[in-house]
């Protein structure tokens, strides 16, 4: 496969609004923000932007690969326009995900992938039969404010074991259609 270029970002992550060119007033000396802004790694990045706009970085942090993403045993399947199939170290490790769907068939390569993904904006995931989720990752996946459909015939499991529904729907105030 070949190694992913940002032409692959499409225009629609990309958003049209000013980015503050000095620090916003703080407790911090002015210079301490700059140096924050200017060596922050790009999951530091994200993080920061989300609290002041002055963080937001010139140049997209992120890569986009597709609107659908499917995991199973060896390979990672992107759908946007077309299929594109990759092997778990073909992926960046600055990966951003706007998707409609996130279908997990094995558990295997999950947590690799998801140790790349900057940003997660999720709308609907699908867990098969024979997956194990922990409850960090489902937390994680499911964190989006436009997460919707949660498809759930596995298990998402903690340190004690299975964690309850209870406690999984708690976690996802935004859902609107639940199915196990």
């Amino acid at each position: 496969m070949p190694p992913l270029s940002p032409k692959q970002i499409p225009d629609r992550i990309l958003s049209n609004f000013k980015i503050p060119k000095s620090p916003p007033s703080s407790d911090f000396p002015s210079d301490a923000l700059k140096y924050m802004k200017k060596n922050a790694n790009p999951k530091q990045a994200i993080k920061l932007s989300k609290f002041k706009k002055y963080f937001i970085q010139e140049k997209c942090p992120f890569i986009y690969l597709g609107d659908y993403i499917h995991i199973y045993k060896d390979i990672v399947e992107f759908y946007n326009q077309e299929q594109k199939n990759y092997k778990i170290n073909e992926i960046p490790n600055n990966l951003g995900i706007g998707i409609q769907t996130f279908h997990v068939y094995f558990d295997n390569l999950l947590p690799q992938l998801i140790s790349k993904i900057l940003i997660c904006d999720l709308k609907r995931l699908q867990i098969s039969s024979c997956v194990k989720l922990s409850f960090d990752d489902f937390k994680f996946l499911t964190s989006s404010k436009s997460f919707l459909e949660l498809y759930l015939y596995g298990k998402v499991v903690d340190k004690d074991g299975t964690v309850p529904y209870e406690t999984l729907l708690d976690n996802v105030p935004s859902l609107r259609h639940f199915s196990m």
